[in-house]
């Protein structure tokens, strides 16, 4: 009798100190519970289940508060699943997962676990649940959503493989790259897209991959499954495990085809572009927005002096001249800014103190972009033309103080025997002065006498042989005309 009552004293204390480790498990597990007694509308949060919802601990635990922090998107589910828990009909086991907005204006995933109990009428009674934080598990789900959506919708064949070559995973842009499907690939070697000669590649693809390195932009060729290659650009990245252990890789694969084509297009394009302005006969020089050579004609190394076998491309103008005079560098801005510039004869001063003249014309290229990519400037080294041309003026100048100067009559005809041009002493001699001169011709101041006379030593004249003219009629002429004899 004594041992029924000890036991009967002991039991709810047992039952208290069992529902206080289950509490303590609860809460060491991130896990609030709650109570809910239909007939009284009462509702009990765990301390774990104030926090998790971020509510006060004075609170009063209430359906309204937590509607209030559901997220706006989430209520109406919510809502339901509140309603449908009290119906005869209702599902004992529940699952919920939802979202509430923090004070702070976060959002936190919680899942909801519940179980309803029911009379023997089969109506609701009460329920009892706990609650869990699976913010992070939402956040990676739809990381991976996000990241399964780029992988299915990537223009790039994304491939997953393992440390020994077998596919694991294999994206729609892989199917139309290579022609395999997944099904095809999938538990498959990758070595089925690599052509026998490249399978060394692979090799040594595979060892670093081993050693956990990352492989960026590596260009290679692939095989389809059309036994069509092509060029591809390959970017592998490691794939590990929880423990951190490198497990296989993940392959991006884009084919540069296209690319490649016009690479070659474009280099072959550049080699004649080269080509002609390395044999063009004219001083020609391509630079980019430094200044660098682009291009160079050989006439621009011989007439600028340069030894014949200098390498230009890819240096600086300023290197190949040092001292070039800062209007030069001036020219240069200008033309990089715009402009189109041109001189007809510049001086330009080499290092030993010599002076060439130069012609030059100089004016921006552009890229396909529209942008200002360099300077083309042609130029000719005109130093001899220059000299001949001053020699001439030095001539012409002497020839025109002697034609002036002299003290007997000189003077030029046309081939129709107009007077061109007389010096002074002509004109002293036949009395004229030399601007109605230059309006008569031979004809008109010989005397009629003596016209036929003149008209021969003329003839002899466009022979080539001696003659001598006299003028005494032609004053005569003047003199007579001038008295209305004439």
């Amino acid at each position: 009798m004594r041992r029924r009552e000890f036991i009967a004293e002991e039991a709810p204390e047992a039952l208290r100190a069992s529902e206080e480790r289950l509490h303590r498990s609860l809460e060491a597990a991130g896990l609030g519970h709650w109570d809910f007694d239909f007939a009284s509308g009462e509702l009990i949060w765990s301390p774990q289940i104030r926090k998790l919802l971020g509510v006060e601990p004075g609170a009063p635990a209430s359906r309204a508060l937590l509607l209030s922090l559901v997220h706006d998107d989430d209520r109406p589910r919510f809502e339901e699943h509140l309603t449908r828990s009290a119906r005869p009909d209702c599902d004992h086991g529940r699952h919920f997962e939802f979202r509430i907005v923090m004070e702070d204006g976060s959002v936190r995933w919680l899942e909801d676990q519940s179980r309803v109990e029911t009379n023997a009428a089969g109506m609701p009674v009460g329920a009892v649940g706990i609650v869990r934080d699976i913010t992070a598990r939402k956040n990676a789900e739809e990381a991976q959503a996000r990241l399964a959506a780029i992988v299915t919708s990537s223009a790039d064949a994304i491939v997953g493989q393992t440390l020994d070559g077998i596919v694991m995973s294999w994206n729609d842009a892989a199917e139309r790259m290579f022609g395999y499907s997944a099904a095809e690939m999938i538990g498959h070697s990758i070595r089925h897209l690599i052509p026998a000669d490249g399978q060394g590649e692979e090799d040594i693809i595979r060892a670093r991959q081993a050693r956990s390195e990352c492989i960026a932009h590596f260009e290679t060729i692939c095989l389809a499954k059309d036994a069509r290659t092509f060029d591809v650009s390959v970017t592998i990245s490691p794939v590990r495990d929880a423990e951190g252990r490198v497990i296989g890789s993940s392959n991006i694969i884009r084919d540069i085809t296209d690319r490649k084509r016009t690479e070659k297009q474009l280099a072959e394009r550049e080699a004649q572009l080269a080509m002609f302005v390395e044999h063009a006969p004219a001083v020609v020089a391509m630079f980019d927005d430094k200044m660098r050579y682009l291009a160079v004609s050989r006439r621009y190394i011989s007439d600028f002096r340069l030894p014949p076998d200098i390498e230009l491309i890819g240096r600086s103008h300023y290197e190949i001249f040092p001292d070039i005079p800062p209007r030069w560098r001036e020219v240069h801005a200008r033309v990089l800014a715009g402009e189109e510039l041109a001189h007809e004869e510049d001086p330009f001063l080499r290092s030993d103190g010599r002076i060439d003249w130069c012609r030059w014309l100089m004016k921006p290229w552009r890229t396909a972009e529209g942008r200002i990519g360099g300077a083309l400037l042609f130029s000719e080294v005109i130093t001899e033309q220059v000299a001949d041309r001053r020699a001439l003026a030095d001539s012409e100048a002497r020839f025109r103080a002697t034609f002036e100067n002299a003290a007997v009559g000189i003077a030029h005809l046309a081939s129709d025997l107009r007077w061109l041009r007389a010096n002074k002493a002509l004109c002293r001699i036949l009395g004229y002065p030399v601007d109605e001169l230059v309006t008569k011709s031979l004809q008109d101041i010989s005397h009629p006498d003596d016209l036929a006379a003149d008209l021969a030593q003329v003839e002899r004249m466009w022979t080539g042989q001696p003659t001598v003219m006299p003028w005494t009629s032609g004053t005569y002429a003047r003199t007579a005309r001038s008295s209305g004899l004439g």
